[in-house]
This record gives structure tokens, sequence and C-alpha cells, in this order.
């Protein structure tokens, strides 16, 4: 875990929360993105699949936000703001898919497993992985804090 959390640490600010933005974005403007209409899903797999893109983006904004803030903790209302954020991102694509594609439309049950994704992100986040992340990043921070403050008691 200790690896992973280096390497997260190491990732700028943001930037995994750019790229999953860039992926849904693709995914949702494009008329067949991946070639996924060539592939034979069960009923409902659609839904799965916003449930599941929104889940990520919701908790990439919510840990992106919590790497900026260590080692403090986070704030809910920023965290439910982040949450929001993505719903809109999701109502968002939905209009530009009526409005851009060909053959993509407006869908009141995507706009649902979206924010359903979010939402559950957000619990999940709250309830169980922060004390995980903050477990695993905190020290990473604390380390060269009290560094940072030794060295200068020895100038």
């Amino acid at each position: 875990m200790n690896t992973i959390a280096k390497a997260y640490k190491a990732i700028p600010l943001w930037v995994v929360s750019i790229i999953i933005m860039i992926i849904i974005t693709y995914c949702s403007l494009d008329d067949n993105p991946l070639d996924i209409n060539s592939v034979k899903l069960f009923k409902g797999a659609d839904k799965v699949i916003h449930f599941v893109m929104y889940f990520t983006l919701c908790a990439a904004f919510i840990f992106d936000y919590a790497k900026m803030r260590m080692p403090h903790h986070t704030k809910f209302s920023s965290e439910a703001a982040f949450t929001t954020l993505a719903f809109l991102v999701g109502l968002i694509l939905e209009i530009l898919q009526a409005n851009l594609t060909e053959t993509r439309t407006f869908d009141i049950y995507d706009i649902t497993a979206n924010t359903l994704g979010a939402v559950s992100a957000l619990v999940i986040i709250k309830l169980w992985l922060m004390h995980i992340f903050r477990k695993a990043m905190v020290p990473l921070y604390v380390r060269r804090h009290h560094h940072h403050h030794h060295s200068k008691s020895n100038d």
C-alpha cells in the first residue's frame, strides 16, 4: 500500500481527475467509443457503465482534493461540492449528446446512474476509504513536515 501511496503522491494534483474527465467525455460524445457497439452486453450494462464512470470521477475528485489538503482533513462541504460537480458533468454531457451526436440521446436513466455512482463514491469514501487513504498518505507528508522543522532548528 505504501508503494501505491508514494506513486499517487508523485502524480501532479488533479491529473487523475482530468484524465478521467477526458475519458468520460470521449466515451460520452463519440458515437461508438472503443467500438463498444460491436460488443454484446447484458441488458442494463450501459447503466452499470455510467454508474462506474461517475463513481470513479467523483472518487478521483475527492481523493485529489484530499491529496491537496494533506496532511489536514477534508471538509464534507467540499466533498459534497465535488459530488455535485460530477453530477453536473454527467448532466452537461447528456445534453451535449442530444445536441452534438448523431446516434446518442438524452437519457434520464443515464443521469440517474451517474448520480447514484457519484453519491455512492461520496458515501463509501466518507465511511470507509478515506480512513485507508489518509493512513497511507499522511505519513508521506508528516515525515517531510517534521524533517523540515528539525532542519530549521539545527541551523
